[in-house]
């Protein structure tokens, strides 16, 4: 069988055991080094990588301090390792945040680790229902359950964890979302979106940006409805993961892709840098006929996986976050104004995940784009 392939680009460890970081402007293929199983799943934390595999096993590498990498050391790698999970749990999904990771087993059990655990390596974390999905902010973690229900822990100075109080939360809070099932949940530095069952879309938490729309200036306390002038429902909602200049990307059940909040430096991919706060299509993949399979924000630059297989990125190109070669030439700026495919990485793209500073994607010679009509709960 074919290995799929993992690649990494922008201001990424160099590959060596004591690493430093480098600028790398194309996908950079990882060596999988005593790797058991076939990569199917990738996600980008604060200069740190994970993968899962099909084997059930999760792969780390890059900065450790925090304990981020869950291996037990604060030692940077710039070599997938294996981490290790009590009882040999298996693992059928993973979600990785600034400083902190988690897992979740074959059997249900959710594991973490890292700064926001205060854990070296995995441990079990008691949870209040059946984990159906996960996600993972600055220093904030997220569970949707299998009834769609939201729980929340960690930082809230920014009401990111639309709770009433600024205070830590220590064990799993639920969160009222208008009394609605949740189907989709993502989380940025300081602010959260999430999209029901129904397709309608939700934000609280920091609004310096307009990403939460104009009708709500400052910090948006509890979740509150962001009224879009969409054709069709949303289904999958990605928040930039920089502290300032925020944004999101929203894309719906046809495959439309809309954006929202800090146009810096061209992010929003409509060709300017204008900020909005209201949710506008990007006409790009409109014309092109592409369909949005799925967006993924990273601080100031942004990308969307789309039906045709490739990773589209779009934005501020420093450090060769955009994964574009021609940023190289560039003595100052380099940027994207609309969206553009990386081309090295060919049109099977099966997964990406975006840092920052950096990029990771897994790709597969046998990979189809799945259907493009699905339920906003299948998400």
């Amino acid at each position: 069988m074919t290995k799929n392939s993992v690649y990494i680009w922008g201001l990424i460890p160099d590959g060596v055991e004591k690493v430093r970081k480098i600028k790398q402007w194309e996908p950079l293929k990882i060596k999988q080094k005593n790797v058991e199983g076939n990569p199917i799943k990738i996600r980008a934390g604060a200069h740190w990588y994970a993968f899962l595999t099909d084997k059930g096993n999760v792969y780390t590498w890059g900065e450790g301090k925090g304990y981020r990498t869950g291996n037990g050391s604060i030692v940077e790698t710039g070599v997938p390792q294996k981490i290790k999970f009590p009882n040999s749990a298996l693992i059928e999904d993973i979600c990785i945040g600034h400083w902190h990771g988690l897992a979740l087993s074959t059997t249900g059990q959710l594991f973490g680790w890292g700064k926001l655990f205060d854990a070296k390596e995995p441990i079990p974390l008691t949870i209040p229902c059946k984990v159906k999905k996960m996600a993972c902010g600055l220093q904030t973690a997220a569970i949707l359950s299998d009834v769609n229900e939201l729980y929340v822990l960690g930082s809230n100075e920014m009401m990111q964890l639309g709770l009433p109080s600024p205070v830590k939360v220590k064990s799993w809070k639920k969160v009222n979302v208008s009394n609605k099932l949740i189907a989709h949940v993502a989380f940025g530095a300081k602010f959260a979106f999430a999209i029901t069952l129904s397709g309608e879309v939700f934000g609280w938490g920091k609004n310096d940006g307009g990403e939460l729309g104009r009708l709500h200036k400052g910090q948006c306390v509890l979740p509150r409805q962001i009224y879009v002038n969409m054709e069709d429902p949303a289904v999958s909602v990605s928040c930039s993961v920089g502290e300032r200049y925020c944004h999101a990307s929203i894309s719906t059940l046809s495959g439309k892709c809309y954006t929202i909040g800090s146009g810096y430096k061209h992010k929003l991919g409509h060709g300017d840098s204008e900020s909005i706060t209201s949710p506008r299509v990007i006409d790009f993949f409109v014309k092109q006929n592409l369909q949005v399979l799925r967006p993924i924000n990273g601080g100031i630059h942004s990308s969307c996986l789309c039906s045709d297989g490739a990773l589209y990125t779009f934005g501020c190109g420093s450090d060769g976050r955009l994964g574009h070669k021609e940023g190289s030439n560039y003595v100052y700026l380099y940027k994207e104004t609309e969206p553009r495919a990386i081309e090295s990485l060919g049109k099977c793209v099966m997964d990406a995940d975006f840092s920052y500073y950096a990029g990771c994607a897994i790709t597969s010679k046998n990979y189809r784009p799945p259907p493009l009509h699905r339920s906003s709960s299948s998400q």
